[in-house]
């Protein structure tokens, strides 16, 4: 699992997209890596992962929307799926 977090919550204007703002890249490459991931972004108090579609985000999706809901993080899923297992909101082709 790839998790991009920013400290930064974005303002929606055009200005502050020309602005550097801090992201801080949270990995988890095995299973039993996704809940220490989860509790790095929740303990840092960071806006949220950004959460992939790749093998490992795909296959365990229930269990990272259940962790994103138990650590109440905000999060964005690239793929419909996770939003249909639990998850909030999804960024991406349908």
């Amino acid at each position: 699992m790839r998790a991009i977090a920013s400290d930064v919550a974005p303002s929606g204007r055009a200005a502050d997209m020309r602005r550097q703002v801090p992201v801080e890249f949270v990995l988890a490459g095995r299973v039993s890596e996704i809940d220490a991931a989860l509790a790095t972004i929740s303990a840092k108090t960071l806006q949220g992962p950004i959460v992939g579609t790749d093998a490992l985000c795909s296959t365990h999706r229930e269990q990272i929307t259940r962790l994103v809901a138990a650590y109440a993080v905000p999060a964005i899923y690239d793929s419909a799926l996770p939003v249909a297992a639990g998850g909030r909101m999804s960024c991406g082709a349908s």
